[in-house]
């Protein structure tokens, strides 16, 4: 299905010869984007970064990827959580409904609706509180998508989450930035 792409704003490279590319990518930002998560050069690694260079750039790894990047989401998950715990950010919730209330406070958009991933076992919960039926996979107009994380993450706008940037030949680089303000969590 390619979550990931409907998460992060996506961009496409061509190789300019014979699949060379370089190790790092520069992505321009501003000083509010960190810390940052980003991509190392080994698939399905991440680390934070809090440092732009002096072009006010994020540096991130290409990596080698499978063709769907979505089966690197319980690392993305795993990594946004810990950052978020560690700096103590306003942005793990109880339930549901308090975590798109403040990704929609958070994007400045009343008609905004966030994208929802979460595990069967999670919506299974949902459905049992509400009365939601799963096969419709949408709550309060957000988008919902059953995935492979333990637990419950809510994105904001493409462009207050990240970026995804593809290579010809199967290589990626992820930067996800304004974690604090663009993703939620229910814990």
């Amino acid at each position: 299905m390619n979550i990931l792409n409907r998460i992060f704003e996506i961009d496409y490279h061509m190789a300019k010869s014979d699949g060379k590319r370089g190790l790092i990518l520069e992505t321009p930002a501003k000083p509010e984007f960190l810390p940052a998560i980003v991509s190392t050069l080994s698939p399905g690694r991440f680390l934070v970064t809090d440092k732009l260079t002096t072009a006010s750039r994020i540096r991130s790894g290409i990596f080698k990827s499978a063709e769907n990047l979505d089966i690197y989401i319980p690392e993305i998950y795993s990594a946004a959580l810990s950052l978020s715990e560690s700096q103590q950010w306003p942005n793990r919730y109880e339930t549901l409904d308090q975590c798109l209330d403040y990704i929609r406070k958070q994007s400045e958009l009343s008609e905004f609706y966030p994208s929802v991933l979460m595990s069967s076992d999670s919506w299974a919960d949902l459905c049992d509180l509400s009365g939601l039926d799963p096969a419709v996979e949408n709550y309060r107009g957000s988008s919902v998508y059953i995935t492979s994380i333990p637990g419950v993450m809510v994105f904001s706008r493409s462009d207050l989450v990240g970026l995804i940037t593809q290579f010809t030949g199967s290589y990626a680089s992820l930067v996800m930035h304004n974690v604090k303000m663009g993703v939620a969590f229910v814990i």
